[in-house]
């Protein structure tokens, strides 16, 4: 069984398409560090959110606990 989605005329395998509003601000930055670096927006975006959700104790667990 499949668990690829649809976006428009694309497959997405092991991402989920979505959509959002930054601050111009952030933007304007995301924008000049992806520039710099070249380093894809969407990886860009998967860092970020990982780091938040890490600080929030919210992240995926790479160890198994009992709690």
């Amino acid at each position: 069984m499949s668990t690829s989605k649809k976006t428009g005329s694309r497959q997405l395998v092991n991402r989920t398409a979505f959509s959002g509003a930054l601050d111009n601000d952030l933007l304007k930055q995301l924008d000049k560090l992806h520039q710099e670096t070249q380093i894809p927006k969407n990886r860009l975006y998967d860092e970020a959110i990982a780091l938040l959700l890490n600080k929030h104790n919210k992240g995926k667990k790479t160890e198994e606990t009992s709690d």
